[in-house]
């Protein structure tokens, strides 16, 4: 992805991985995949990384719900809020250290029917439970 960078485009084919983190030390590509680029991204990436925040101690980082908004395909970290709302292996993967994300990855980009057929299942899952109208009914229930 840094070689784009360079050139401010986005290729046409597909891109295998798109990693979603918020470190700063990935500096100028977190800001080239910001905005319209970072939707152009996801939709064009055959597996999603993300990496949550490090103060997200328990959430749902928002740009899980981007990437499975748009039918892409998610392998993300641990977080207690996600499976609350997700079931892993049906609507995303979480991995479990490096080592398990490689392996997540080299699985997925040999297996794109399941691979789809999961950004399928979260697409679906977000349109159901994740809408605008379904988020202010939790809310109100909450109140």
């Amino acid at each position: 992805l840094n070689e784009y960078i360079q050139y401010k485009e986005i290729p046409d084919q597909l891109i295998d991985v798109n990693i979603a983190s918020d470190y700063t030390k990935l500096g100028n590509m977190l800001d080239f995949c910001k905005g319209e680029n970072r939707l152009e991204i996801i939709d064009k990436s055959k597996i999603n990384v993300s990496v949550s925040p490090r103060g997200l101690k328990n959430g749902i980082y928002g740009h899980n719900l981007y990437i499975m908004g748009m039918g892409g395909f998610l392998i993300t970290d641990y977080r207690s809020a996600l499976i609350e709302e997700f079931i892993p292996g049906e609507d995303l993967i979480i991995y479990q250290d490096m080592k398990h994300l490689a392996k997540c990855v080299d699985y997925y980009l040999n297996y794109p029917e399941e691979r789809e057929e999961i950004g399928k299942r979260a697409y679906q899952k977000i349109v159901e439970t994740h809408s605008l109208e379904k988020r202010i009914e939790a809310i109100e229930k909450r109140i």
